[in-house]
């Protein structure tokens, strides 16, 4: 599966594996500080309104989208969707209930270098993981894995790659919380393509709202 859809895997273990040491060597503070001094009027507007595509809205729009397609891709993505999100409320609320987000654990510190866009509301707690990151991944990890032409598994990963950088770039993540959410995501992904390929790829569900 992963040899198929390299297109989306080979950049994703590779980006993960940069982020882990990245994480081995530096701690979180410094990582965070780093990426904070490079910004502009631009990606402040940018990132603001595209950090949403890790929404639960937008994912919503994409499974309406998806009933005129095919209705068990659909169901795949309802199911995807549904995991995804009890896993990552069972990770920031119960496993790590403390984490605190960049605003409130540089405050803690003293610290006064981090840079916030002003007007944006920026969260104090449970930072562990990113859940726009994990909703983002696990939705276009689905897409890659049930999109016939793969190599748009590329596309997929960087628009899902973007959405992890924009809660970094927005002091709502660390870096850590980012590579944590993207590996659930696509975890959960990988599991709901399991079963979409064991269960739900029947003739009846094939079908679309154009061809009932």
């Amino acid at each position: 599966m992963l040899n198929k859809n390299k297109y989306f895997f080979y950049p994703f273990i590779f980006s993960v594996l940069v982020a882990v040491g990245i994480l081995i060597y530096l701690d979180k503070m410094s990582i965070h500080l780093y990426s904070n001094q490079y910004y502009s009027n631009f990606f402040d507007c940018f990132f603001s309104h595209y950090t949403h595509i890790g929404h639960g809205l937008f994912l919503w729009a994409c499974i309406l989208v998806m009933f005129f397609t095919r209705y068990s891709h659909a169901l795949a993505m309802i199911i995807n969707f549904v995991v995804t999100g009890l896993v990552i409320l069972l990770l920031k609320f119960v496993v790590f209930d403390t984490s605190l987000r960049p605003k409130k654990y540089f405050e803690q510190l003293g610290n006064e270098g981090l840079r916030l866009i002003e007007g944006l509301e920026v969260h104090s707690f449970n930072s562990m993981p990113s859940g726009h990151t994990a909703t983002a991944f696990s939705l276009f990890c689905l897409l890659a894995l049930l999109t016939p032409k793969k190599k748009i598994g590329l596309l997929y990963f960087f628009l899902a790659a973007l959405v992890g950088y924009s809660r970094i770039y927005l002091s709502q993540h660390f870096l850590e919380d980012v590579t944590v959410g993207a590996l659930v995501g696509c975890i959960c992904a990988i599991g709901v393509y399991r079963f979409h390929e064991a269960k739900l790829r029947t003739p009846k569900l094939s079908k679309s709202l154009f061809n009932r």
